[in-house]
């Protein structure tokens, strides 16, 4: 069974072909599809896009509900609040995307950090994987999952790009690693 667990549908380019992207992943054995939620607004997107296509595309469509990194500025007590409320949807399977990126600092460390937290606390609550992200902040992140390792369900590392330390420290956690398709430009 092959599982996509990154997919951007709700991105506007894809507006007018969802049906042809499903079909094309049917089509090449894609058989499920985990669609990312990065905000509220795009948590609610991908649910809305699950609902949509549940019965022409059945078991095939799910969903992470979180805030990505970039998006952490704007992480306050009603985000958390809407994110456990969303988290609730039968497609969603996953809190996230969430963790830390330090390569571009579009949030603060310390809001980064602040909704990395609560959306671990939200994980560990309702029982569901992370879906992880991290840019150059592989230490800090480790740190924070080292510090509740023992109640947090599974997670991945989606689109992982960091170093071999960083590679064995998260796998010495017993995290999965998503890989990206850059490793076929090298």
């Amino acid at each position: 069974m092959l599982v996509d667990i990154g997919v951007n549908l709700s991105n506007p380019r894809f507006k007018d072909n969802v049906e042809q992207v499903l079909l094309d992943a049917q089509a090449a054995e894609v058989n499920r599809l985990i669609l990312t939620g990065t905000s509220i607004s795009e948590t609610q997107a991908v649910i809305d896009l699950c609902d949509q296509y549940q019965a022409q595309f059945p078991s095939m469509l799910y969903a992470t509900a979180g805030v990505h990194p970039h998006e952490a500025s704007t992480f306050d007590n009603l985000t958390y609040s809407t994110l456990r409320e969303l988290s609730q949807h039968p497609s969603i399977v996953a809190i996230g995307e969430t963790g830390l990126d330090f390569n571009r600092n579009f949030s603060s460390k310390m809001s980064q950090e602040k909704a990395f937290e609560s959306q671990i606390e939200l994980a560990i609550d309702c029982q569901k994987p992370l879906f992880l992200h991290e840019r150059d902040a592989s230490q800090r992140q480790l740190d924070i999952l080292k510090a509740c390792r023992n109640n947090l369900p599974r997670a991945v590392i989606h689109c992982f790009t960091g170093s071999k330390k960083a590679l064995f420290d998260y796998l010495d956690l017993d995290l999965y690693i998503g890989i990206t398709g850059w490793i076929c430009d090298e």
